[in-house]
């Protein structure tokens, strides 16, 4: 089996680093450590070695803005999923 991609991942926060994924586009988020990961891609497009995360520097604004929009998104799918286990 092949080694895993090196991909570049950039601080978003002192927990969190973020990254454009290299396999499916968009931006995927993880916790602040070098290393193997598994993307968050769907299956189809998930490498089977996952990747491996370097610290390439401060996320761009671009990148923020982004990050901000999907933990949005995250945030309301959550509260719509406690609402229907009342």
């Amino acid at each position: 089996m092949a080694e895993p991609q090196a991909v570049d991942a950039y601080r978003l926060n002192a927990h969190i680093w973020v990254l454009p994924c290299p396999f499916c586009g968009r931006l995927h988020m993880h916790s602040a450590a070098p290393g193997l990961r598994t993307p968050h891609c769907p299956d189809a497009m998930a490498p089977v070695g996952g990747y491996v995360l370097r610290y390439a520097g401060p996320a761009t604004p671009k990148m923020r803005r982004r990050a901000a929009w999907r933990q949005r998104q995250n945030s309301e799918v959550i509260a719509l999923l406690l609402a229907d286990n009342r």
